[in-house]
């Protein structure tokens, strides 16, 4: 049987209303790559939460407006010359933010599937585990039937990888304890960072927990190539046998 969520699901997938906790030592951290659309709207909300020296956008090697929106909103800006990938635009970000005295991050991307409205209960669990995942299944219905296979089966292999249970293995909206990942080996740097970690930090002993999101989907575009990173998905899991 699954874990039981630190949240209390609702079936309309509205964010558990909770009194404002404390952000001491908390960031924000948004990896943005061509993302000038979005994200200007995508900080307005943050910014309600968090305040702007607690907001992290790491510039992936943008080519639009994507670092000037960032600048106008006030947060704290990295970029990268070139485009490296949404992996190391996270440790980029982790690396910045722990430089900065902050113990704990909450990533979510930069194209409004994400929802900033969230970060109260994030706030409110923070305690419970060293890396909480938004967890979007509960609201499956608003999951494109292909999606919701694939975050299913990717859940099941990465909690026997991981020896702890995760319902929502693709979600990159999570809230992470800075300690519980620093000195991790990760060695990928696209989207398979988010998974690689999943593993390595179960298995260091990481408590992983869950929270309830809105499942978001828009007229973002997706940087995901599903033959190549379905490829490098296997190629990890055969790796992880070896770590």
């Amino acid at each position: 049987m699954p874990a039981a969520p630190l949240t209390d699901p609702r079936p309309s997938g509205t964010p558990v209303s909770s009194p404002r906790t404390d952000r001491s030592g908390v960031a924000a951290l948004v990896p943005a790559y061509q993302a000038a659309r979005h994200l200007e709207s995508v900080l307005q909300r943050l910014l309600v939460h968090l305040d702007a020296d607690a907001v992290f956008v790491v510039d992936d090697g943008s080519t639009d407006a994507t670092a000037d929106i960032a600048r106008r909103a006030g947060v704290r800006l990295v970029q990268h010359l070139q485009n490296r990938g949404k992996g190391a635009a996270l440790c980029t970000g982790f690396d910045a933010a722990r430089a900065a005295g902050f113990t704990h991050v909450v990533t979510l991307d930069a194209d409004g599937q994400h929802p900033p409205e969230c970060i109260p209960d994030f706030l409110a669990a923070r305690n419970e585990a060293d890396i909480l995942i938004g967890w979007r299944l509960h609201d499956a219905a608003a999951m494109p039937p292909a999606r919701r296979f694939s975050n299913r089966a990717t859940a099941a292999i990465l909690s026997a990888l991981a020896g702890q249970t995760i319902l929502d293995g693709q979600c990159g909206y999570r809230m992470l304890a800075l300690a519980a990942i620093e000195g991790l080996p990760l060695s990928a740097r696209g989207f398979m960072l988010e998974s690689e970690l999943l593993v390595r930090a179960g298995r260091a002993g990481a408590r992983i927990g869950h929270v309830p999101i809105p499942c978001v989907y828009g007229d973002e575009t997706s940087h995901i190539d599903v033959l190549r990173d379905t490829g490098r998905f296997v190629w990890l899991v055969a790796r992880s046998f070896f770590w």
